[in-house]
Formats: C-alpha cells, structure tokens, sequence
C-alpha cells in the first residue's frame, strides 16, 4: 500500500479523515494529482458526514422535534468512529449512499492524452 504526504498508509489516512474531516481537506489539497478518481471521493465522504452531521446539531435546537434531529446526530457520529476504526483495522469500507454521492462530485482527470491520426499521420492533442 503506497504511503501519503505524511508517510502514513492510505487506510491511517482515511481513519484520520473520519475522525478529524479538516484532515481529509489537507489530504485532497496536498495530493490532489496523485490520487485516483476513487481515493479522492473516498476522502470526500468524511466531509459529506461531517455536513450532515452539522445540520442535524443544528436542527437539534427545535424544541420536542429537535430530540429525534439530535438521536440521528449521534448515530452519525457513532457511525464516523465506527467507519474510522475499520479503516485503522486496515479494512477497504465505501459507505454506499455517501460514496455514490462523493464520486459524482469528482471529475474525471483532465489529462490530455495523444491520439494518432491514421488519415493525417501525425500526432494532435485530445
């Protein structure tokens, strides 16, 4: 398993992200060009439940609804450690919903890649 800026392996990495999402906005920062399309969503999904993990706290406030907001908080955060531990187990984990989510926010990468040309013979930039 290759290692991250850090020299941690990528599965401490993503436990890390889990527990402290700012981590995971390093991460995506600092390695941008040598993560693959699924190591960056898979640094994203942190960042998904940290959001709505976020708004539940925020919804909690509403008085006798808000207990059911605050329940749903706490499962979300009891479900963070949960995946964080997993990833220090050294276990591969895609939480399905989330992870179909943060894929779609990702772009493919934008390398330009050469085609050649039979008709022409020669070399153009896709």
């Amino acid at each position: 398993m290759e290692k991250t800026f850090l020299g941690m392996k990528k599965n401490i990495d993503l436990g890390l992200s889990w527990l402290l999402f700012p981590f995971a906005i390093v991460t995506l920062a600092i390695e941008n060009e040598k993560l693959t399309k699924e190591e960056k969503a898979e640094f994203i999904c942190p960042l998904i439940v940290a959001g709505v993990g976020t708004i539940l706290s925020m919804f909690s406030w509403i008085p006798y609804v808000g207990i059911v907001f605050g329940i749903l908080g706490l499962l979300v955060f009891l479900g963070s450690l949960v995946i964080a531990i997993l990833f220090f187990a050294g276990k591969d984990f895609k939480v399905p919903f989330v992870f179909d989510i943060a894929n779609s926010f990702v772009k493919e990468d934008n390398k330009k890649e050469i085609i050649d040309l039979e008709d022409e013979g020669e070399d153009k930039w896709v």
